[in-house]
């Protein structure tokens, strides 16, 4: 028995590698959506099903305190999806879900008893993941905002920085100098300020953390740190890259805004279903003023998933962080996705 779990599990961290390399790329899609990543991620899943139905699964207590906040997420949307049926987009969103807590589960147990190889795979898949991807947001479009490779700059935005803060822990030296660099440019590419709030929010938390350490380095180099905080603030407070989609005041105060109009429609369309509308639904059946989406994931859980998804999601939160060390990434990654 013990082999055939190491077994898999050995062969779930190789997929693991297999899609982190494939991540950076949303060509070629095999069918729809469907890219090679998915394939790995599904080969992931369906090892970790195999393992639960013959009572090999590899959980440790630690799982169980996913479990709850997940079936509250899935179990408000449900309920929430009575306002438009379970039509192709809500089945599909919860699917969606399904299939992310899965992974999740399948990732962190592979993880943790990988071989040393595999980690160093994984080093090598990440970074060339965070490359690909950041060479495609830069050169694939000539605006700033990538829309050619994914249909939604934040997403890649979001993803590159969760791998710029999973990259402060993963590599050491030069190496790490080389990826942290990379990502910073795939993120400046998207426009996303969201992207830029979550890396932001992770150092603070992670130099607030580490401050005795971080301060030793700082107090040796003054200089080139005043110089780069200057940069930082001016860039970020005047705009250095011009334009109806570059960082610049204009678009910030617009993107704010708007923002401020869609979170007021959303919130009266809340108070209108309580249970939620169903997830995508907003945008789906333009539900919402300017016809956007909420473009804020607590939001958009109060309005298209109701109370009992909203507290899942807060819970779920509460499980990242308290599986997480202090200092650590996963409570930076957590904090800065909150």
């Amino acid at each position: 028995m013990g082999g055939a779990l190491n077994n898999s599990l050995r062969l779930e961290s190789y997929l693991i590698v297999g899609a982190m390399a494939a991540v950076g790329f949303s060509q070629p899609q095999l069918v729809a959506n469907f890219t090679v990543t998915d394939v790995f991620i599904g080969g992931m899943v369906v090892l970790l099903v195999l393992g639960m139905l013959t009572g090999k699964s590899g959980f440790t207590p630690e799982f169980n305190r996913f479990y709850l906040p997940m079936v509250m997420i899935l179990g408000g949307s449900i309920l929430a999806s009575t306002y438009a049926g379970l039509v192709g987009w809500v089945i599909g969103d919860l699917i969606r879900d399904i299939g992310a807590f899965i992974t999740l589960f399948a990732a962190v147990r592979a993880i943790r008893v990988s071989p040393p190889r595999v980690m160093t795979g994984i080093q090598f898949a990440t970074a060339g993941m965070l490359t690909v991807l950041s060479l495609q947001l830069l050169l694939d479009n000539s605006a700033v905002r990538a829309q050619a490779t994914w249909s939604n700059p934040n997403i890649p935005g979001h993803l590159l920085a969760t791998g710029f803060i999973v990259s402060i822990f993963l590599f050491r030296g030069w190496p790490r100098l080389a990826v942290l660099t990379v990502t910073a440019v795939g993120i400046v590419s998207t426009g996303s300020f969201g992207a830029i709030g979550q890396v932001a929010v992770a150092l603070a938390y992670l130099a607030w953390t580490n401050r005795k350490a971080i301060g030793a380095v700082l107090g040796r180099h003054r200089v080139v740190t005043a110089v780069v905080l200057v940069t930082l603030l001016g860039g970020l407070t005047f705009g250095v890259i011009d334009g109806a989609e570059g960082w610049n005041q204009a678009r910030f105060q617009r993107s704010g805004s708007e923002r401020l109009v869609i979170w007021g429609s959303a919130l009266e369309l809340a108070l209108e279903n309580p249970l939620g509308v169903g997830p995508k639904s907003t945008s789906a059946l333009s539900l919402l003023d300017l016809r956007r989406e909420p473009h804020n994931e607590y939001v958009a859980y109060i309005v298209e998933r109701g109370p009992i998804a909203f507290l899942g999601l807060i819970g779920l939160g509460v499980a990242m962080w308290t599986s997480g060390r202090r200092g650590g990434p996963i409570r930076a990654i957590t904090l800065g996705f909150a």
